[in-house]
């Protein structure tokens, strides 16, 4: 079966470190992540692995543990449907005790079954979290079988419980998040260098597309899940 949680399997040490750390801190904080924890969505999808698009020649290792993480493009607080902005491989090595982060770009052009030659970003779109799965592990020959999805305000929520994060946020990526992402003037951002980030200006920092390439935003999107383990930590 796999599974998809607000905080889910994002990291098993994520959750360990949030579970501690929430029954220290305020009441108001440990009761949401609490009732987040308490209302996670199981879904199964298939365990073929074929149907999963994991070749029978993949080399998969039992220490190495890889994970879809998807971050969707809607706003509901309940909306897990919709294309994948967001696209990371969380691989734990177990034996090396290592975490690794692998952005895949959105936009690259891949065979989506029934779909044709599509965008990779649109497979979740068309046939959700199994058919994106598929498509990656046809794609790129991994062998994922669990993912966690989560959309701008769920991401945004669990942020703003965990007190926010502290990204390096220069000027010009200041102006394109306060022009074109972030909605509410109390959330713009008016200082720059290493600042503290709410759940929305975290979301707004993460899908900025016109500072930089789309490695670039690759690399925030990697850099604001690294800031929230680090907020654990």
């Amino acid at each position: 079966m796999a599974r998809r949680f607000s905080l889910g399997r994002f990291l098993a040490k994520l959750l360990v470190f949030c579970i501690i750390m929430t029954m220290l801190a305020a009441g108001g904080t440990y009761l949401y992540l609490k009732s987040m924890l308490e209302g996670m969505e199981q879904v199964e999808i298939t365990q073929n692995q074929a149907a999963l698009g994991i070749e029978s020649d993949t080399h998969s290792s039992e220490a190495v543990i890889n994970i879809a993480l998807f971050g969707i493009d809607t706003r509901e607080a309940d909306g897990n449907t919709g294309r994948s902005d967001a696209m990371i491989v969380l691989s734990i090595d177990k034996e090396h005790k290592k975490i690794k982060l692998t952005s895949l770009a959105r936009d690259t052009r891949v065979e989506v079954e029934g779909y044709g030659y599509e965008k990779l970003c649109h497979a979740y779109a068309y046939g959700g979290a199994e058919l994106a799965i598929q498509t990656i592990n046809r794609s790129f020959g991994l062998d994922i079988q669990d993912y966690v999805t989560v959309n701008f305000e769920q991401l945004a929520g669990i942020i703003d419980a965990l007190g926010g994060v502290v990204i390096n946020v220069d000027q010009d990526e200041a102006d394109v998040m306060n022009s074109g992402y972030i909605a509410k003037p109390e959330d713009r951002i008016t200082q720059t260098g290493d600042i503290r980030l709410n759940g929305a200006q975290a979301v707004a920092y993460s899908r900025n597309r016109y500072t930089g390439s789309d490695v670039d935003r690759q690399n925030r999107q990697r850099e604001v899940l690294m800031a929230l383990y680090d907020e654990v930590g």
